[in-house]
C-alpha cells in the first residue's frame, strides 16, 4: 500500500478533496497523513509489545553512556549480544535501572550493605542500565565496544511522497485516513483536542487488535529472581 491509496481513502471521508498528482490538495493531504501516523505512534509507544522490531545500539569503550536512538519511541526489553557466534544471538537481558543515576551502583541497591561499603561500579560488558530517555547510562561502564539488542517500537519513515509505501500494517490505513482529514479541518473551524478524541477513538480497536496476535492461553507468572529469609 502506498500513500497514493491512503489519499484515495481520504476521498471517501471528503469527496472534495483534489488528491490527484500535483492536485490543489496533494501536499496538504500528505502533510496530515503524516501528522496522523505520528498520533498513532503516540498512542502506540503506550502500548507494551505491540509492533515492536529489533534495532541494535553499539557502546564506546571507556564511556559511561550511550546516546538513545531517536527512532526508538519505546524500548520493551534490552538484551546483549554474543558476537562470537555466526549468526549472533542473545547472551543476557540488560536490567534496567529504576533509581536515577543508580548505574554508579555495581550491585542493585538492596544488596548493598552499607553506603561506605558498597562496590563502585567498574569495568566490563554491561548487565544493567539506566535511561532517561536521552541516554543509557550503563554498568558497568563498557570496557570495549558491545553489541546489543532492542526490542521495541521503532518510529516508520515520515510521509512526504505519494508514492511511499506505507510501513504499518493495512488495518491502520483507514482509521489514519479518517484522522488525516480531521486534521485538515482544523484550519478551518475543527478544534484540535476533537481530533485528539478521534485519534484514540479510531486508533484503540485497530492497537488492540495487533497487540495480542496469539492467543493460545494466559500468560503465566515468570518469576527470574531466588528469594531466601
Amino acid at each position: 500500500m502506498t500513500v497514493a491509496t491512503i489519499m484515495g481513502k481520504m476521498q471517501v471521508f471528503d469527496n472534495e478533496l483534489d488528491t490527484a498528482v500535483g492536485g490543489a490538495d496533494e501536499t496538504r493531504c500528505i502533510t496530515a497523513l503524516d501528522m496522523a501516523q505520528d498520533a498513532f505512534e503516540a498512542i502506540l509507544a503506550n502500548q507494551p509489545d505491540t509492533l515492536g522490531t529489533i534495532s541494535t545500539i553499539t557502546t564506546t569503550a571507556n564511556q559511561e553512556y550511550t546516546t538513545w536512538p531517536t527512532s526508538l519511541l519505546r524500548l520493551d526489553t534490552l538484551w546483549m549480544m554474543n558476537t562470537q557466534v555466526t549468526p549472533n544471538v542473545p547472551a543476557w537481558e540488560v536490567r534496567i535501572i529504576q533509581d536515577v543515576g543508580g548505574q554508579s551502583y555495581a550491585a542493585p541497591v538492596p544488596w548493598l550493605s552499607g553506603i561506605i561499603g558498597y562496590t563502585p561500579q567498574g569495568f566490563g560488558a554491561p548487565t544493567q542500565a539506566y535511561t532517561n530517555r536521552q541516554y543509557l547510562f550503563w554498568s558497568p561502564i563498557p570496557d570495549q565496544v558491545y553489541t546489543l539488542r532492542a526490542y521495541g517500537l521503532v518510529a516508520k519513515t515520515d510521509l512526504t511522497t505519494r508514492t511511499q509505501t506505507f510501513e504499518y500494517p493495512d488495518q491502520v490505513a483507514t482509521p489514519m485516513a479518517a484522522v488525516a482529514v480531521e486534521y485538515l479541518k482544523i484550519g478551518i473551524d475543527d478544534p484540535s483536542d476533537t481530533v485528539e478524541k478521534l485519534a484514540t477513538r479510531l486508533y484503540a480497536p485497530v492497537i488492540g487488535m495487533l497487540r495480542k496476535p496469539t492467543r493460545q492461553r494466559p500468560q503465566s507468572r515468570q518469576y527470574s529472581r531466588i528469594h531466601t529469609t
